[in-house]
């Protein structure tokens, strides 16, 4: 996933191709992370329902889980890059 503009995803294609198997263009500059981020955030949410399907004790991964699951009922949950910053601080 890389973010840029077209012009500039173009001319570094060919070094993304070495250095990853699937490169795709996601949008302008930053976009890359935001995916990223919404990425690892579908990971939190699905290690937080395995720890709890195995009953595992894993008190920092609930803690994030809870303010993870507040930022969607505060309907951020759609916001990009800028819900990890409220996250963390919130």
């Amino acid at each position: 996933m890389a973010g840029g503009t077209q012009k500039d995803f173009s001319r570094v294609k060919p070094i993304l191709d070495v250095l990853g198997g699937n490169v795709v263009h996601v949008g302008g500059p930053g976009l890359g992370h935001t995916v990223k981020v919404i990425n690892q955030l579908k990971d939190l949410k699905l290690a937080t329902a395995l720890a709890a399907e195995a009953m595992a004790n894993l008190p920092h991964l609930a803690s994030t889980h809870e303010r993870y699951e507040k930022l969607v009922v505060d309907g951020d949950g759609e916001l990009d890059h800028s819900a990890i910053h409220k996250l963390l601080w919130s």
